[in-house]
C-alpha cells in the first residue's frame, strides 16, 4: 500500500468520484437512520455546493479514500453575523481506511487553507445522532451554536462553529443559544421540517 497523500482535488478525480466515496463512507450513518443529504446528491450538485471553494482529497496511490471541502459563505446568524465564514462540508473517509488518521490529515489541511483565506470562523452541521463526529468536533474546540432541521432530511441537525482567533462569546451564551433554538425547532418541526401544528 502506498503512502496516503492529502491534496487539493486534481482534475483526474471527478465530482462523481467524490459522490461515490461519500455515499460509501456514510453507509453506516444511513443504516443508523441518519440519511445525510449531501452524500445522496449527484456529483454535479456537489460541485455546485462547493462553487468557488476548495475540495481536498486523500489518495492511496491513485485510489480516492477520503475527502472534505469548504466554501466561503455569508450566514447571518447570531454567532457569525458580520464575520467571514468558511462553511465546511462533504467530509468522509472510506470505511476500510477509517481510524488511520486520514480524516485528521484532511481536516488539518482544510483548516490551514481556511485560515489562509482569512476566515473568522468555521461552521458545519451534522445529524444530532452523529455523536462520534459531534464529540470529535467538541474535543477540537468547536462549539454547539445552533440547531435546525432541513426539508429533505430525516433527522435534526446540530450546527457547530470554531473561531480561528478564539470564540468571542462565553461558553454559557453558546450553550444557552443552542438549547433555546433546539427547543424551538423541536416544538415547531418534526424531522424533515414538517410542521407539528398547522398555523
Amino acid at each position: 500500500m502506498d503512502e496516503i497523500i492529502v491534496m487539493l482535488k486534481p482534475d483526474s478525480i471527478s465530482w462523481d468520484d467524490i459522490h461515490d466515496l461519500l455515499w460509501t463512507a456514510h453507509a453506516k450513518n444511513r443504516k443508523a437512520g441518519m440519511h445525510m443529504r449531501a452524500p445522496s446528491l449527484p456529483g454535479e450538485k456537489m460541485r455546485e455546493m462547493v462553487a468557488d471553494g476548495k475540495c481536498f482529497v486523500a489518495l492511496d496511490g491513485e485510489k480516492l479514500v477520503g475527502t472534505c471541502s469548504f466554501k466561503m459563505a455569508v450566514h447571518p446568524n447570531w454567532f457569525n453575523k458580520g464575520q467571514k465564514t468558511a462553511y465546511c462540508m462533504l467530509e468522509g473517509v472510506l470505511p476500510e481506511y477509517q481510524g488511520r488518521g486520514i480524516y485528521s490529515s484532511l481536516i488539518k489541511t482544510r483548516d490551514e487553507h481556511i485560515i489562509q483565506a482569512g476566515a473568522d470562523l468555521m461552521e458545519m452541521n451534522t445529524a444530532e445522532k452523529n455523536t462520534v463526529v459531534l464529540h470529535s468536533l467538541k474535543k477540537n474546540g468547536w462549539r454547539y451554536v445552533d440547531f435546525t432541521c432541513y426539508k429533505d432530511s430525516h433527522h435534526y441537525s446540530v450546527v457547530m462553529a470554531k473561531w480561528t482567533k478564539g470564540c468571542p462569546f462565553s461558553r454559557w451564551k453558546c450553550w444557552w443559544m443552542f438549547n433555546v433554538t433546539r427547543i424551538k425547532v423541536k416544538l415547531k418541526y418534526k424531522p424533515g421540517r414538517v410542521r407539528r401544528f398547522a398555523l
